[in-house]
Parts: C-alpha cells; sequence; structure tokens
C-alpha cells in the first residue's frame, strides 16, 4: 500500500492523464469541478469523474451531461442552487453504472501501476458510450423527445426527479411544443405530492418568465 501523502495524489495524476488524452478532442480539464468540457454555440459537452475513497482503493465512476445555456439561465432563476455552483450544472447526464451495472464502470485505481489501465478503460468508455449519448442530444429537440415524450414516466437521463419536470417545461416551451399546457399539468401534478408539495411554488414562479418567451431558431 502506498504511503498515505503519495495516494493522496493518485486522483490527481488520474486527471492529469486524463486531461492529456480527451484534450485531442477539445475537452479541457476543470479538475475543481471534477470534470473535462467541450464547448460550442452555447452547449457544453461534459465529461466526468466521480472518484469514491474506499482505502486502500479508489473507485472512479465515469458519467456524462450536456449543458444548454439557455436552458440552465431559466433554470436557475428558481432553482435556489448557490450561484458559486449554477456554471456546472447539466441540462441532461447520464452515470454510465446506473444504466450498465457496476462491472466496468466502477473502475478500481489503488496504485500508480493501475493509472495506465483506468486511463485506457475510461478512454473506451468515451468512445463506446460518451459520444454516443452526445450525439443522442445535438438539440433542444432531441432533449425535448427524452423528457417530455412520456412525462409520466422515469427519464434516466432526466436527473432528480423535480429538476426533470423544471427543465423539461423550460425546453417544452423553448421548442414550441405544441401540447406545451399538458406538459405541465402533468408535471405540476406530480410535484403537488414530490417531497410533500416542497417544490411546487418555485415551479409556479418560472411559468411566470416562460410565458414571455417564443421559440427562436434555437433547435
Amino acid at each position: 500500500m502506498p504511503n498515505r501523502s503519495f495516494r493522496k495524489m493518485l486522483p490527481h495524476v488520474l486527471w492529469d492523464a486524463m486531461s492529456a488524452s480527451l484534450m485531442p478532442y477539445g475537452f479541457k480539464l476543470r479538475k475543481s469541478k471534477g470534470h473535462l468540457v467541450r464547448r460550442s454555440n452555447g452547449r457544453m459537452e461534459v465529461f466526468g469523474l466521480v472518484i469514491i475513497d474506499y482505502p486502500p482503493t479508489f473507485f472512479v465512476r465515469p458519467w456524462a451531461g450536456i449543458r444548454f445555456a439557455v436552458v440552465e439561465k431559466l433554470f436557475h432563476l428558481v432553482s435556489g442552487f448557490n450561484p458559486e455552483y449554477q456554471d456546472a450544472t447539466r441540462t441532461v447526464g447520464v452515470d454510465f453504472w446506473r444504466i450498465h451495472g457496476q462491472m466496468g464502470f466502477d473502475i478500481p485505481l489503488q496504485n500508480s501501476a493501475d493509472i495506465t489501465s483506468v486511463t485506457t478503460r475510461l478512454q473506451t468508455i468515451y468512445h463506446e458510450y460518451a459520444e454516443p449519448f452526445f450525439a443522442q442530444f445535438r438539440t433542444l429537440a432531441d432533449v425535448d423527445f427524452a423528457l417530455n415524450c412520456e412525462p409520466r414516466q422515469r427519464c434516466v437521463y432526466g436527473g432528480l426527479p423535480h429538476n426533470r419536470c423544471f427543465r423539461g417545461t423550460i425546453i417544452a416551451k423553448l421548442v414550441g411544443r405544441e401540447n406545451f399546457n399538458e406538459i405541465v399539468a402533468v408535471y405540476r401534478t406530480f410535484l403537488q405530492t414530490f417531497n410533500n408539495g416542497h417544490f411546487l411554488p418555485s415551479f409556479e414562479m418560472l411559468l411566470e418568465p416562460l410565458r414571455d418567451i417564443h421559440p427562436n431558431g434555437l433547435l
């Protein structure tokens, strides 16, 4: 087992290795946020790592997300998030291990000799899983389809249930969804009972700034 001070450096060494491997694809490291990002025209693709410390081993869980700035700006009018963290929220995201299981997606890192194999596995996950995820959600219309076609059904990409309601409503408005009022009614009904209705007042507040928004070619 490596000494304690060296062991603490292992996640940093892994981050440096991943940054170098994804830099050719346009990603930049945000180590303090726990992810790498690639930006284009108000849209940000994110490849992140959750590094869990179970001495003597770290376990690395990769995830991916996409941030649409126009959605998050409206979301944070009522989100209650600390401003310090608002620029790191994602519109849609996926924890790969939740969908595909922990085998191969809960990656052990115990010493420096593991860095190469862990980095190689993460590169494989990026190419085989993250890139298709990014391609699946190129536009707001893509996200609208995932969140709002079956609003009563669970969506693995929508995050916490109440946040899915908020973002689903925002996106339905931005894309000009014809059944917008029906979407609002479904999410309102859900929020009336979810967490004892705690998030319902914020949802009603969100509807006010949405009234004056019209689809504007963001698709």
